[in-house]
């Protein structure tokens, strides 16, 4: 299984990843300059996916046209691209997905929560790759329910689920790979705005523990890689599962600095600012 971390559009986030470069990273359409910022600092192996953005253009009002999310996803520099997708009209979501078919044949095409099962099936049909979205601040138990009715109705297919870090779910569902911002949540929480501390102090404790949050994602995706290779392998494309050199995701399994591996860990302000310079 593949996990990847959604770009953040905070500039501690997008320094913690590229100073990750391991991590597989989802960029956004929606957000060119973030975009551009994160393609260039990966290592090999690492995978780049192309979301439309539809989910932000949907939040803040933006328009994003079939069209020019075409021309962009021609590029080789994108691993897997998703089609752009309507929340709110399952129909609109298939003509776009369709479309981009015609220049990305791999595309992945998003059903979601509430959408009428019909269309996942017409999805499995026509498309190599499904997308799982609309379980965003759903309760646990409600995302738990509609993904064993999804993978009772559609598997054995290749599934991305967006939203979605939760071990005790990605535990249970094969799906190939997975992608959420929960890793970057402090940034949007105010977590470091701790008063007393310099500018400089803040940065290095939040850029630490993003880092720390990282490592923990690529430690999860072992595991995951682990409890479903054998179910997952005769689903993905060869070699999905591992890195582009024909490592396993082990091989680059490092033991982490110690300063990051308490990082991760959430700290109280006072052990913040007594936190030494990395």
């Amino acid at each position: 299984m593949r996990l990847y971390a959604a770009a953040s559009n905070n500039h501690i986030g997008i320094a913690a990843m590229n100073a990750e470069p391991a991590t597989n990273r989802l960029v956004t359409f929606a957000y060119p300059d973030t975009r551009d910022q994160l393609l260039g600092h990966r290592s090999p192996g690492t995978r780049i996916m192309l979301d439309s953005g539809a989910f932000s253009a949907h939040h803040s009002g933006n328009v994003i046209t079939p069209d020019a999310l075409a021309r962009e996803a021609q590029w080789p520099k994108y691993d897997e691209v998703v089609a752009l997708d309507d929340m709110t009209d399952p129909a609109k979501s298939y003509a776009n997905a369709k479309h981009l078919q015609e220049t990305r044949p791999d595309c992945i095409a998003t059903f979601h929560m509430g959408e009428d099962f019909t269309w996942l099936i017409k999805y499995r049909t026509e498309f190599t790759k499904i997308g799982l979205g609309g379980i965003v601040g759903k309760h646990h138990n409600q995302k738990a329910q509609w993904l064993a009715k999804v993978f009772a109705m559609a598997w054995p297919a290749r599934f991305h689920i967006f939203g979605c870090h939760s071990p005790d779910l990605l535990m249970r569902f094969p799906a190939e790979s997975a992608d959420a911002t929960s890793w970057a949540s402090i940034l949007a929480h105010g977590f470091y705005n701790s008063r007393g501390a310099s500018f400089g102090e803040v940065y290095r404790n939040a850029k630490i523990h993003l880092r720390g949050t990282l490592q923990d994602l690529r430690e999860l995706q072992n595991d995951l890689t682990a409890r479903w290779r054998e179910t997952l392998d005769p689903v993905s494309p060869k070699g999905y599962h591992d890195h582009g050199d024909g490592k396993t995701l082990s091989n680059y399994m490092h033991p982490p600095h110690p300063i990051l591996r308490r990082a991760s860990r959430v700290r109280s302000r006072k052990q913040m600012r007594a936190s030494p310079r990395p």
